[in-house]
């Protein structure tokens, strides 16, 4: 396999100024909020130096920072917050996923593919990556994404992503033009998404069947009134025909899917679905058949370094997309045929009823799918060797997710992952010293 020729760095030196934008009064922030006018970004504090600032009457659940965030003194910052260990602890996908990794759901094996803006090289997926590819013309605008870079590592990063041992197509699009409508918006396309959905279903078409991408991430949607309409809809249909799970935000329309993202309170353990609460925004997505998965406060890799990482305080549908894809892979992994509808139907029913909505339980989903593979397999007459090993795995499944783990049980089966994680930090670091 050749060498993954990733886009560069990103350099955010040139908008240190246009960052910036954090109000001087907290209370402008609590008035937006109010509002209902909060957007995102006010608190913004990626590459900072705040060392002389005041932070303590901010609320961190507001904050967006990074590893090269400089932090003022710890009476200058509010209580109870160490941005440290909530940088790190955001890294976990939540809600048992790191639980189901110990017990060998990585996603290993399986390919899924992503298509989202242009790709820098990150510690966590570095070696997850198959093939990149690029469409459109990114000359303007040569660096990587904050962009792609999260979503890659929120789907297959190994310490931040849901399939840490999957593997990733990557096909990088430019979907907005460097030039303005009449109304000074910029023009946006959909032909390179329609280029990028048509090049994976031709290479998936030389793959063998145990190599098949089963899963496309798309942060975008598939029904916006445009010249490519037809194509993409040409598109999403050959998706479905070749067995492809096509999750855009357009799910809803395009397999009948309703799901909608939390937010999570970053003083609370991700694993806890206390954690958990609906968005302040998108109310209207709400219903009995809607699917919630974790989307906000998520530590991702970040575009400007091999070995960084940023907190988002919001993400939106973008960083939901590919939890939900990476988390379809290992019911892949579990059943190979299951179709988007009826992982759809068992997350549902398996779902934490809390405050009339439908959390995703990712340990009591992969339970009722293990049991009902095992019965599928045990009534075949004749079984395959890769069957019969199969049915260890789902019986190991079944045992593992039989009863929520304890918070100890947890720690302990992350111990494997923490080693592997040092041993990965090890290199890197062996890796640095012979570039010297």
């Amino acid at each position: 396999m050749s060498k993954i020729k990733f886009a560069k760095h990103h350099n955010f030196s040139q908008y240190t100024q246009m960052m910036a934008r954090m109000p001087e009064d907290p209370q402008v922030i609590k008035n937006a909020k109010k509002d209902g006018k909060w957007h995102g970004w006010m608190a913004d504090l990626r590459q900072k130096d705040l060392s002389h600032f005041d932070l303590s009457a901010y609320d961190p659940m507001d904050f967006d920072w990074d590893t090269l965030t400089k932090w003022p003194s710890s009476n200058k910052i509010p209580k109870g917050f160490n941005h440290k260990k909530v940088l790190e602890t955001m890294k976990d996908p939540g809600l048992g996923v790191r639980y189901l990794h110990s017990l060998g759901l990585t996603g290993k094996g399986l390919n899924m593919a992503i298509i989202d803006a242009r790709l820098p090289d990150h510690q966590e997926y570095h070696n997850n990556i198959t093939l990149y590819e690029e469409f459109g013309d990114f000359s303007p605008e040569p660096e990587g994404s904050m962009h792609g870079a999260a979503v890659a590592s929120i789907a297959v990063g190994k310490t931040v992503g849901v399939a840490p041992e999957a593997k990733l197509y990557y096909f990088a699009e430019q979907n907005i033009l460097y030039e303005t409508d009449k109304n000074g918006k910029p023009k946006l396309t959909f032909q390179n998404v329609v280029n990028s959905i048509n090049r994976i279903l031709q290479i998936n078409e030389t793959l063998p069947k145990d190599k098949k991408i089963q899963v496309i991430s798309l942060s975008w949607n598939t029904v916006d009134e445009h010249e490519y309409l037809e194509q993409m809809r040409a598109a999403v249909q050959k998706c479905k025909d070749a067995g492809i799970f096509l999750n855009s935000t357009s799910c809803s329309h395009d397999y009948g899917l309703k799901s909608h993202g939390l937010c999570r309170d970053i003083f609370k353990d991700p694993n806890d679905v206390s954690a958990y609460s609906a968005p302040d925004w998108g109310a209207w997505h709400a219903s009995e058949k809607t699917l919630y998965f974790p989307m906000e406060h998520r530590t991702t890799a970040a575009p400007q370094g091999y070995t960084d990482y940023t907190h988002y305080a919001l993400g939106g549908w973008s960083w939901k997309q590919p939890f939900e894809s990476a988390l379809f892979l290992l019911a892949r992994q579990i059943n190979p045929t299951i179709t988007p509808e009826h992982f759809w139907e068992i997350g549902l029913k398996t779902a934490f009823k809390r405050k009339g909505i439908n959390i995703i339980n990712p340990i009591k989903l992969v339970n009722v799918l293990s049991r009902e593979m095992l019965f599928t397999l045990a009534h075949k007459k004749t079984l395959s060797a890769d069957e019969k090993k199969h049915i260890l795995n789902l019986k190991k499944w079944i045992k593992g997710t039989d009863r929520t783990p304890s918070k100890r049980t947890r720690t302990k089966g992350l111990r494997s992952l923490r080693t592997a994680a040092a041993i990965q930090k090890k290199k890197i670091a062996e890796r640095k010293g012979l570039k010297k």
